[in-house]
C-alpha cells in the first residue's frame, strides 16, 4: 500500500459570475512532485489507525411514529400525497477498505454514515424538498450532522445545513 495525501475544497457561488467563470478557466495552481531518493520498497506507509465501533448499542427506532406522523402532518400542508416522495438509502462506502486494499477512496470518512439518493428520483427544477428525520446529535449519536442538496446536472451543493449553524 502506499499513502495519498490529498487537499480538497468546495468552492461557492460567485457574486460575479463572469469573474468566478474567469477563476475557473485560470487557476492559480502550481502542482510539483517530489520524488524521494529511495525505492519504493524502502518507503513504509502510515499505520492505519483501529477504530473504535461506530455504534454504542442504541437506536433511534423510538422515535419511529413521531417520525411518521411528522411527515403525514408535513404532507398535509404541502398538498397531501401527490407529491413525489424520494427515500434516503445507505450508500455504502468503505472507507477502512480503500486503506487497506490501496483502492481509490472518495474522500468518505469512516466516522460518517453517508446517505443519498443514488439511484433515486432528481426532482424538476422549481421542486422543493424537505428533510424530515432525527436530529442524531441531540440523541446522542452524532457530534455533527450535515444535510446538503446537489444540483444533478452539475453535481454541485446548491443548499445545505448542518448541526452547527442551523
Amino acid at each position: 500500500p502506499s499513502d495519498t495525501i490529498t487537499i480538497s475544497m468546495r468552492i461557492a457561488f460567485f457574486e460575479d459570475q463572469a469573474i468566478g467563470e474567469q477563476y475557473l478557466s485560470d487557476i492559480p495552481l502550481t502542482a510539483l512532485r517530489i520524488t524521494p531518493k529511495i525505492t519504493k520498497e524502502e518507503i513504509l506507509p502510515y499505520p492505519i489507525p483501529i477504530r473504535a465501533s461506530k455504534y454504542n448499542g442504541d437506536n433511534e427506532k423510538k422515535y419511529e411514529a413521531a417520525l411518521n406522523k411528522l411527515e403525514r402532518e408535513i404532507r398535509k400542508s404541502i398538498g397531501g400525497d401527490k407529491r413525489a416522495a424520494s427515500k434516503s438509502i445507505p450508500i455504502d462506502l468503505d472507507p477502512e477498505e480503500c486503506l487497506t486494499e490501496n483502492t481509490q477512496c472518495f474522500f468518505d470518512s469512516p466516522d460518517s454514515a453517508y446517505y443519498g439518493n443514488v439511484p433515486g428520483r432528481f426532482f424538476k427544477r422549481g421542486s422543493f424538498f424537505v428533510v424530515i428525520g432525527t436530529n442524531h446529535v441531540k440523541t446522542g449519536l452524532a457530534r455533527y450532522a450535515n444535510v446538503a442538496i446537489y444540483d444533478a446536472d452539475k453535481l454541485l451543493a446548491v443548499a445545505s445545513f448542518n448541526s452547527v449553524n442551523d
